[in-house]
């Protein structure tokens, strides 16, 4: 019993839309962080092959200790700088964009746009504005295939009556419509 949802297309990932240089650089920098990932991991693949038996482990950590204490100043280093550069960049920003708000609300969107976008005829977009309760439904391609109004007849109706009227139309025959009237 699988249900078919729609594709939904990746918004950020797509580096087919990339310039070939930006996407290049990107693929670089990736595998330059993999190369420092697995080369700070080589310790745990170390401590791994010591459980697992491998003489790795006593070999580079328990027979030269000066060395791994190297290696921990060394990380400490590296990562205190990291955290130096990501404070300093953080602290440029704050001071280049503090009291600084370019945010701007969106555009109201009009009537016309919403009839257009979802294929709607004026009087059913206001329907569905008016309307407490509507449920819509979607096709495959995540286009609304129909629209079911709840409208109980008077504020009090719905408790009253558990059938309430309800309207029903799809944006097809809506689209049809609206094209027959213009010629």
């Amino acid at each position: 019993m699988s249900e078919s949802r729609p594709r939904i297309p990746p918004i950020i990932d797509l580096p087919s839309l990339e310039p070939r240089r930006r996407r290049r650089v990107s693929q670089l920098i990736n595998l330059a962080g993999w190369i420092v990932y697995v080369y700070l991991l080589t310790p745990a693949f170390g401590l791994l092959g010591w459980i697992l038996g491998v003489e790795l482990f006593a070999g580079h950590v328990l027979d030269d200790p000066y060395a791994t204490v190297l290696a921990v100043r060394v990380y400490t280093l590296v990562i205190l700088v990291a955290a130096g550069i990501f404070l300093g960049w953080a602290g440029y920003n704050w001071a280049r964009f503090r009291g600084v708000d370019r945010r701007r609300a969106p555009q109201p969107i009009t009537n016309t746009a919403l009839e257009r976008h979802f294929r709607l005829l004026p009087a059913k977009l206001s329907a569905l504005q008016g309307a407490r309760v509507a449920t819509l439904h979607h096709d495959a391609e995540a286009r609304i295939a129909a629209v079911e109004i709840d409208s109980p007849a008077s504020p009090g109706a719905r408790e009253a009556s558990p059938t309430a009227e309800t309207r029903a139309f799809t944006p097809a025959t809506d689209e049809r419509r609206a094209t027959e009237g213009r010629r």
